[in-house]
């Protein structure tokens, strides 16, 4: 956490909390500013004279309720400064652009490529261009990066990547701030999801877990997302003793059994080959995404039991492409868990790199 020493510090975390008010508001005005911060009323107004003029917020009409002078509201500002997103994972990748209204005006999708750490790497740099391009004359004000693997958040480093041969300590935030010429905020890609469900969740505490070609984990306790590197690496935990090797050199991992490719692997044909065999009722194939549901459950539902937080958030492109798997889940966590069932609900993978546009965003504000 940030320590405020001096009086520019104060000003960007006041300036921050106005803005986020404002978001929060639209069409608020000074004085109700200043009701609901108790700051003064000179600190309002110098703070939302430096917003105005540096277009992150304008002045709006508001209707009139009786006699006398209408007061100008505040809203944000959502024609300019704009933020990029990317989801850089081996399901697929994706860039966003969005607004200071957290509203998304640009979207791509394609492919992932992890044949190789030079061809991923030329891969990301592609989409970040090709991302920030697509925003046209919008100016963009900073980058957020939703990485798999392992990542160290504060250094900007992608740690590793067990998808991709050769990915080692490779320092992407800096790789892409030389090519877009922009501030780069790299960060794991289930704290990125979470932090894009927070922002219009109710709770305070919450696990995330995402499944695809790989498991990952993020949470947040008492609103704010626990994180450093290799912490809640739920899909490299021991599923199966002795079991069979994953790709990050240990066996019997989560990941091994219930993700996509670990399905895949143990199958000997293609994710979608595995599903449509399940779907149509083959024994060997059911019985694969039944010990995939097992696991997953006991793992999530000793997580939750672990750190007692009720709240279990879905996502991942396992729970769409394979619609028999969640009622199976959902009976392997009721009768792991008994009378201390979490609360799951779901979410869009794609809002990884919404949430990692979010994450630089707000870092981005403490150079107001």
């Amino acid at each position: 956490m940030k320590k405020y020493i001096n009086q520019q510090d104060m000003r960007q975390a006041n300036a921050i909390d106005v803005l986020s008010l404002i978001r929060e508001h639209p069409g608020i005005t000074r004085r109700q500013i200043a009701n609901l911060t108790e700051f003064s009323w000179g600190a309002v107004s110098g703070i939302t004279a430096h917003l105005l003029e540096e277009r992150y917020i304008i002045e709006e009409k508001r209707e009139s309720t009786g006699a006398g002078r209408i007061p100008l509201g505040l809203a944000v500002n959502g024609s300019e400064h704009f933020v990029l997103g990317l989801d850089v994972n081996s399901s697929g990748f994706r860039g966003v652009v969005i607004n200071l209204k957290n509203e998304i005006v640009t979207e791509i999708a394609r492919p992932a490529d992890f044949s190789d750490a030079d061809s991923l790497l030329a891969a990301i740099t592609a989409l970040a261009q090709d991302t920030a391009n697509a925003a046209g004359e919008h100016s963009l004000l900073c980058v957020g990066v939703a990485m798999q693997g392992l990542v160290d958040s504060e250094r900007g480093l992608s740690v590793s990547l067990p998808q991709c041969p050769g990915w080692k300590n490779v320092p992407l935030a800096e790789h892409l701030t030389a090519a877009l010429k922009l501030p780069v905020t790299l960060e794991h890609d289930p704290n990125c999801l979470l932090y894009a469900w927070s922002r219009q969740a109710e709770h305070d505490d919450a696990i995330l877990l995402r499944v695809d070609n790989g498991i990952g984990m993020s949470v947040m306790f008492g609103g704010r997302i626990l994180s450093r590197p290799g912490m809640f690496e739920i899909g490299h935990q021991p599923a199966v003793r002795d079991g069979i090797p994953c790709t990050c050199g240990r066996s019997g991992c989560l990941e091994a059994y219930a993700s996509m490719r670990g399905l895949a692997a143990r199958a000997g044909i293609s994710f979608a080959a595995l599903t449509e065999r399940a779907d149509s009722g083959d024994e060997d194939a059911r019985r694969l995404f039944s010990e995939a549901a097992r696991y997953l459950a006991e793992s999530v539902c000793g997580a939750s039991a672990l750190l007692d937080i009720k709240n279990i958030v879905l996502c991942g492109d396992m729970w769409q492409r394979a619609p028999h798997f969640l009622p199976m889940f959902f009976a392997e966590a009721a009768e792991y868990a008994k009378d201390q069932l979490p609360l799951f609900c779901r979410m869009t993978e794609h809002n990884a790199a919404f949430g990692a546009a979010l994450i630089a965003l707000e870092r981005s504000l403490d150079q107001i």
